[in-house]
């Protein structure tokens, strides 16, 4: 089984809806569906909704949000995860927490999500994600959802 198949490459700004939220995928980013829940679960919780990400290889962290996409769009609030540390990027001081990161197939060639296909966890070579205020220098430079 594919995790991602042919996600496509946007050749323009494109608005995007996910529940009652919209957002704005730019020309040339790779979207990806992703729910985030305390570390160490076993299963994607069906409580918390799904939302996008983009898929950023130029990131050196395994994913990174802001605080108030993840409590907004991921139903998470960033103060219930675990604080791993904190890691200085561009002069400032971004704290690390611990999670686990559920990753969606797509329908092959499209936005959506595929309905019906168990999401996998992101396996991370870092332990945690990375949670930035909104708002800061280094979500505006560096953050990997959109």
């Amino acid at each position: 089984m594919k995790s991602l198949d042919r996600p496509p490459i946007m050749g323009r700004s494109s608005s995007l809806g996910f529940g009652a939220r919209f957002t704005t995928v730019h020309r040339d980013q790779i979207l990806v569906w992703v729910r985030v829940d305390s570390a160490g679960t076993l299963r994607a919780p069906e409580n918390l909704p799904s939302f996008p990400a983009l898929l950023d290889t130029g990131n050196n962290f395994d994913f990174s949000v802001q605080d108030r996409q993840l409590r907004e769009w991921g139903g998470i609030e960033p103060d219930s995860l675990a604080v791993l540390g904190h890691v200085a990027i561009n002069g400032q001081f971004v704290m690390r927490r611990e999670a686990t990161v559920w990753l969606y197939s797509n329908v092959p060639g499209k936005l959506e999500p595929a309905l019906g296909v168990k999401p996998f966890p992101l396996r991370m070579t870092r332990p945690g994600g990375r949670c930035s205020p909104h708002g800061s220098s280094v979500t505006k430079k560096s953050a990997s959802s959109t």
